[in-house]
């Protein structure tokens, strides 16, 4: 190793010698046989670091890059294929960022605002499991699949009942509200 090749550096002439350190403790001078490394570019970054992109997202740059590519060399015939991989580069970063989807506000819901109605199938689903059939919602989906259109009607008219009383119960919950802020 390099540590065991390091002599200690003797003292000089005329001094004591130096016997309160060990070898080991002493500074290694640079070794001219192993150079250094050569320092890193600002723009260089371990493969590690980095997450690799998906297997879909590189085959959507390489396609965005190649069909880019004629256009931009085309455009600027002076540069070399690197700075028309970069100008590609810029390019679609540039439409990266304008794809950023914009969050989605999530609405206010008041907590007095009336619930909205059980679908025909909820219905069904709440009177399979009241009736004592504890099954998995999958078994349920199922059961409800096979059921023809008669086995259907009796929880596709309690629907229809309970979106009635729904809406009534929203119109005079906006009435309610309405007036509240006019007074």
């Amino acid at each position: 190793t390099a540590s065991a090749s390091c002599q200690s550096p003797a003292p000089p002439p005329g001094s004591p010698p130096l016997q309160s350190q060990s070898p080991a403790s002493l500074p290694c001078p640079p070794h001219p046989q192993s150079p250094a490394p050569p320092p890193k570019s600002p723009h260089h970054q371990s493969p590690t670091v980095l997450a690799s992109p998906s297997q879909p997202q590189k085959r959507k740059y390489f396609t965005f890059l190649l069909n880019s590519w004629r256009k931009v060399s085309e455009e600027n015939p002076s540069l070399g294929g690197k700075e028309v991989q970069e100008m590609a580069w810029q390019q679609w970063t540039r439409e990266k960022m304008v794809e950023v989807k914009q969050k989605k506000v999530k609405m206010v819901r008041d907590p007095a605002a009336p619930k909205k109605p059980l679908t025909a199938f909820f219905l069904f689903q709440k009177k399979m499991r009241m009736g004592g059939l504890a099954m998995t919602s999958k078994a349920v989906a199922e059961m409800w699949n096979k059921l023809d259109g008669e086995g259907r009607q009796p929880f596709k008219e309690g629907e229809e009942e309970l979106k009635g009383k729904y809406r009534k119960e929203v119109e005079d919950f906006k009435s309610k509200k309405g007036g509240e802020g006019d007074a």
